[in-house]
């Protein structure tokens, strides 16, 4: 249990050794009499959908005082090298790993962000910081001033520098034309669904890496509601909403976990709980779970699949 007033960095890891993928714990930490969750949720670098995910019987705006309110703050790291920016899509988070510090080592860098509404998808795939903005103007495009007109809110063709502007106070632009990741002046919707396709921060976060990160620096954007992954020995398994447009339900989201199971255990003897994973899929809340049971009456036997799942098993410039 964390002390209230005892906050230590929750945004920087020890990137641990190429067979392990785990990084982090979870935490306990006692709301104060004026939290709300959301306050906890920026105190930790957590999002507003993780937070909530995870304390399911919490009130999100009157925890009480002394309630005891998880903090997810354990990750398995997403697929792929080790290197660049990789954002995941359903996890609504960002890693980043920077180069080796003489006094560090390796460390990954992990933030909350909000992404694309369901109409106005973030892009996935492979991209690069192709220029930095130090607070920017924005423009905004068409498709938006549409849309807000609609609403009957007029949007100027030039938002400047300032308070008004949802872009915040920093900006990195991606090699997709019209996406950026930047930072909000509304950064209670951060962890959430709601932007245009770009990447919001909260402006603490984003200055932070705006910082560290050049341009050309690689950006990857995946889309991985389910991940798996190691550490010393033990198979950790973590399950995320999917997007809607997926139509993923939990049928399909197990056998994606079956699948990534079985891919990251490759040859090697372990016995899973498919129970629990069963669990999670029809459950996902985001926090990491140990999946792997230790066999204590006799040799570790090597994985075999699930039963298969039931149902339909087919994947059938923004602000």
């Amino acid at each position: 249990m964390l002390n209230g007033f005892a906050m230590a960095e929750y945004r920087s890891y020890p990137l641990p050794a190429p067979q392990n993928a785990v990084v982090g714990q979870l935490l306990q930490y006692p709301a104060q009499h004026e939290d709300t969750l959301l306050d906890i949720a920026r105190r930790f670098s957590l999002g507003h959908d993780e937070i909530i995910q995870a304390n399911p019987q919490v009130d999100k705006w009157l925890p009480g005082a002394g309630t005891p309110v998880l903090l997810p703050t354990q990750f398995i790291l997403p697929r792929g090298p080790r290197e660049g920016i990789i954002l995941n899509v359903p996890e609504m988070r960002l890693y980043y790993f920077p180069p080796a510090s003489k006094a560090l080592g390796r460390q990954v860098i992990t933030y909350p962000v909000s992404i694309g509404r369901m109409d106005w998808n973030t892009p996935l795939g492979m991209t690069r910081v192709v220029r930095k903005d130090k607070d920017p103007a924005w423009y905004p495009p068409a498709s938006i001033k549409k849309e807000h007109a609609e609403r009957g809110d007029i949007l100027p063709d030039i938002v400047p520098p300032g308070p008004d502007n949802p872009l915040g106070q920093h900006a990195m632009r991606l090699g997709f034309s019209g996406y950026l990741i930047h930072g909000t002046n509304n950064p209670w919707g951060i962890g959430m669904r709601v932007t245009h396709g770009c990447v919001r921060m909260y402006p603490e976060d984003v200055a932070q890496l705006f910082k560290w990160v050049d341009v050309g620096t690689s950006v990857e954007i995946l889309n991985d509601p389910v991940k798996v992954g190691w550490l010393d020995g033990a198979l950790y398994l973590e399950v995320h909403e999917p997007l809607e447009e997926t139509n993923a339900n939990a049928d399909r989201l197990y056998e994606m976990a079956m699948q990534a199971i079985l891919s990251t255990v490759g040859n090697q003897p372990v016995r899973i709980s498919w129970a629990l994973v069963r669990d999670m899929a029809g459950f996902p809340d985001g926090v990491p779970r140990v999946i792997s049971i230790e066999n204590t009456s006799g040799p570790a036997q090597q994985v075999t699949p699930a039963p298969q799942a039931r149902g339909d098993t087919t994947l059938a410039h923004q602000d």
